[in-house]
Order: C-alpha cells, then structure tokens, then sequence
C-alpha cells in the first residue's frame, strides 16, 4: 500500500513541478548554446578563403589576367604586393580580373570579407616573376660568312643565367657560366644557322648566321 501512495506522489510530482523544470533547465541550456555562437559569429557568418587558379611563376606581361573560385554574393578583393588592386562581389562560384605588375618580383593575393565587415580570409600567396627585357645572346664561333670544306661544324657562344638555348630549333646544353655550344650538319652551299634563347619568363631573341659550306676551300 505504501509503494501505491509513493508511485501516485511521483506521478503527480513529474506530471506538474518535474516537467516544468525540465523545459525551463532546456531553455536555460539552448540559451547558453545560442549566447556561445553568437559571440564566436560563426552561427550564420563562415567565411571561406578564395582560391586563385595557374598562377604563373613567371611573365613577360605586365598585365595578369587571373581567375578564380570564392562564395556566391561574398566580396573579393585583389592584392599585389599588399596593395589593393581590385574588389568586386562574386555573382557566381568563379571570378576573372586582370592585376598590375612591376618589373622584378611580385607577391599576388585574394581576400574574402564577410558580410559585416570585420573579418577577412586569405588565399594562398603566389610569386610571379614580372621580367620585360630580353636575355643577352652572342654567338661566339663561327663567324657569320664563315667558309668550311668540313660536313658539321662547331656552334658555340653565351647567353644569359637561367636562359634556355636551341640551335636550329634542336636544345642544347648550357653552363653554370652561361656557355653553350651544339654540332651543326652542313649542306652544300650556304647554311642559316638559327641561335634562340628563352628565358622562364618567355622572353626570347634569336641571331642568325651564315655558313658556306664548299667541298675545295
């Protein structure tokens, strides 16, 4: 009997005073969860990097034409080195622009923002190269108008550091300190021989020369 007036007074404690408690200790706790987001912005504000696609190590433009991914309708903006050069809201996933280099080394940049403003994200920093002026080529040997009875001959000369060198469109090998040199087959007659040098930029100047070749000189 005493077990039945136990079981009825809990009943009647949790239909009333218990249930009660347990919804207002809910609110109480969803209150704290709510205030914790709200104090770290990140309930309805996650701000994502940009991301910026081939960018080139080196060029012979000044003018970069780059493109990109970020957010639907959050803000972009460009930097070269650490100056704003462009922002614009992205419309969609993607992004195009064109950014201003200087001669010599550049760092490139994005940047998101979020909505109030108070917070900003990076995207990876890339180095280009921004290079106008042409690599220093001189053939050494032989000389233009040069006449030989022999079948090849010997192409050998200079050119600048880290510049790239074809004989004839065929690539040959350069030295720590510039020099290279290629073996040439001859026809009979006269031969143009085609010296280019390229360098990582994509800069590149060609020299041309002549030689005879004539089986009695």
């Amino acid at each position: 009997m005493n077990y039945l007036i136990i079981l009825v007074l809990l009943i009647v404690f949790f239909a009333t005073i218990g249930i009660r408690f347990i919804i207002n200790a809910s609110l109480f706790i969803s209150g704290i969860g709510k205030t914790a987001v709200q104090e770290t912005g990140q309930d309805d504000d996650i701000l994502l990097a940009p991301e910026l696609y081939d960018i080139p190590d080196a060029t012979n433009s000044a003018n970069l034409k780059i493109s990109g991914a970020a957010p639907a309708e959050s803000l972009v903006i460009l930097y070269v080195n650490d100056e704003e050069q462009d922002r614009f809201n992205v419309d969609e996933d993607s992004f195009e622009s064109t950014l201003s280099l200087e001669e010599g080394k550049n760092t490139v940049y994005a940047q998101t923002e979020n909505t109030k403003g108070d917070r900003t994200k990076d995207s990876e920093t890339f180095v280009v190269y921004y290079i106008s002026k042409k690599p220093e080529l001189s053939i050494d040997a032989p000389g233009d108008g040069t006449k030989t009875n022999d079948t090849e001959i010997i192409v050998s000369g200079t050119v600048s550091k880290d510049a790239s060198v074809k004989i004839n469109l065929a690539p040959v090998v350069v030295g720590p300190d510039g020099k290279f040199s290629g073996s040439v087959r001859l026809k009979e007659g006269e031969n143009l021989i085609k010296v280019s040098a390229q360098d990582f930029a994509g800069n590149e100047i060609i020299k041309e020369i002549k030689v005879i070749f004539e089986k009695d000189a």
